[in-house]
């Protein structure tokens, strides 16, 4: 979730949330909730939940798949059922939906259940909460059924058209110094959940971009250098066992901490900055200076997405 803006890949789906506080959960975290829930998310002062769910649609179309999600939800003799939903347009698909009450053990909740068929999926778009703040937060409601867009395979993680690499999921790009770079993606399976890891190399230059989302209580900007440390420690041990100086600066718009390496001819530059809890690094090696060049282009041609 990036400026207010939830991105998935797999699906070509993302959502923008409406006003309010909201807390968002994905991954394994909203599958616990239901198998195929790809998100879900609470509005802390209201109590509203939306949740989006994707799953195979099979055989049907648009009508009979949105009849089939209504009649398992509410049960075959809900009256809801009966009813015709209202169409509504979405950016990229057209969507069916109906408002119902339903009560679950003795509590009643109003529901909004917006569906479509796109990018050969079915997609459920779910809206709840007690009838009382339905009424009262139609707005917020409206939103965020509307928030939910559908671009498909336009919807990409990265770019690379290097000498520019651009990472959509992350929220950055940047434009290397001259020609020649080639870049390797690998990255450690645990980390490739929450972040990035590039390394672009040139002859004897070596450039390490490493952007990582803090998702739970603990990852700051230190617990990234620790990662980074461990990273830059593979590649110049030598170097970085020394003591480094440190300046502070700013480039794409937020604050970064600048570290410096020297040895010899050699030189380590390590900047390191956080937007939105996703903490960003920086690191430029090179001998006979050419490492301070390429850092100063680096950080004119870094830009953070919106």
């Amino acid at each position: 979730l990036r400026n207010g803006v939830y991105r998935n890949f797999t699906h070509g789906v993302t959502w923008t949330k409406p006003e309010g506080f909201w807390r968002t959960s994905m991954g394994e975290e909203a599958s616990a909730v239901d198998e195929f829930c790809m998100l879900l998310a609470e509005e802390a002062q209201s109590g509203l939940y939306v949740q989006w769910i994707v799953e195979d649609a099979g055989d049907f179309d648009g009508a009979t798949f949105h009849q089939a999600v209504i009649a398992n939800m509410f049960g075959e003799d809900h009256p809801v059922v009966g009813q015709a939903p209202e169409s509504i347009k979405l950016n990229g698909a057209t969507a069916l939906m109906n408002d119902a009450d339903l009560s679950i053990d003795g509590l009643m909740f109003t529901y909004r259940v917006a569906t479509t068929i796109a990018n050969g999926r079915g997609h459920q778009m779910i809206v709840w909460g007690w009838p009382g703040v339905m009424k009262q937060k139609k707005t917020q409601i409206d939103q965020a059924i509307a928030g939910f867009a559908f671009p498909g395979s336009s919807l990409v993680e990265t770019v690379k058209a290097l000498p520019t690499y651009r990472d959509n999921r992350v929220g950055f790009s940047v434009r290397l110094p001259g020609s020649g770079w080639t870049v390797n993606e690998n990255m450690q399976p645990a980390m490739q959940p929450i972040g990035a890891v590039l390394q672009f190399q040139r002859q004897n230059q070596l450039i390490i971009i490493m952007a990582l989302a803090a998702v739970e209580l603990g990852q700051d900007i230190s617990w990234a250098s620790g990662a980074m440390t461990d990273i830059m420690g593979a590649n110049f041990s030598q170097l970085t066992s020394s003591k480094p100086t440190t300046k502070q600066t700013t480039f794409a718009g937020i604050p970064w901490e600048v570290k410096t390496w020297k040895k010899d001819n050699e030189t380590i530059h390590l900047a390191m900055g956080v937007r939105q809890r996703t903490i960003y690094a920086i690191a430029v090696s090179g001998a006979d200076g050419t490492g301070k060049v390429v850092m100063d282009r680096i950080t004119k041609g870094f830009r953070l997405l919106d």
